[in-house]
This record gives structure tokens, C-alpha cells and sequence, in this order.
């Protein structure tokens, strides 16, 4: 067993339920860790054997451009996205950011973990 990490991947999207949110815009960051056997991929030294981080950041990165009301959501379709793309892990957590959320006082940041574990 073994797990892969892509950590504070941003993205500027449009998330939110604030009208002002849908115009303005704002960052996210969003770090994705799935587990899995790695076993196959140390042994072969191949690209094909592995939980690739690439794919990974490429969903984050697609998931993250299509607008939701919820960073829930967003993160669910990432832990969706993820499941369908590589069905033998065994868990998938998503941390989902907004920096700079439209609320009274200095926050550094909002946001949402989601995991998903085999059962």
C-alpha cells in the first residue's frame, strides 16, 4: 500500500453562491491524497503501473473549472472523477480552499475535506 499526494494545486474559478462570487471570481486550492498498492509501479519503474499524478491534477484541474454553488460538490466530482479513472484505490481524500471568501473579518481561507474509503 502506498499513497499519492498532489498538494495546492489553484485554480481562479467562479464558485459560490454570492452573486458577486459568479463575477468576481477567487482562488482555490485544492489538495487531493489517494491510496492504493504501488507495489506493481516500484517494481516495473513504468509509468502505466502508476496512480500517476498528472491524471490526478489533470481532473482537479478539470473539475475545478466547471462552476457549482458548493466547493462540496466540486470536491465530490473530483473524488467521482478519480474513482472511475482508477477503481483500485482504496481511499481518496480532496481538500477544497477558498482564498479570499467573501465573509466579514480576516480569514485566511474556507473550505471542505471530503474522503471516500473503500468498503
Amino acid at each position: 500500500m502506498g499513497k499519492v499526494t498532489v498538494e495546492r494545486v489553484r485554480n481562479f474559478e467562479y464558485h459560490g453562491c454570492m452573486p458577486v462570487e459568479e463575477k468576481v471570481g477567487t482562488w482555490f486550492e485544492t489538495t487531493v491524497s489517494v491510496e492504493g498498492d504501488l507495489s506493481k509501479a516500484a517494481a516495473s519503474d513504468n509509468i502505466h503501473d502508476a496512480i500517476n499524478y498528472v491524471d490526478l491534477t489533470d481532473i482537479v484541474n478539470e473539475q475545478m473549472a466547471i462552476r457549482s454553488n458548493l466547493i462540496e460538490h466540486v470536491a465530490q466530482r473530483i473524488i467521482d472523477t478519480i474513482r472511475a479513472k482508477y477503481p483500485e484505490l482504496t481511499s481518496i481524500a480532496v481538500s477544497v480552499k477558498k482564498l479570499n471568501a467573501p465573509v466579514k473579518g480576516e480569514v485566511g481561507s474556507v473550505g471542505v475535506e471530503m474522503e471516500w474509503i473503500k468498503s
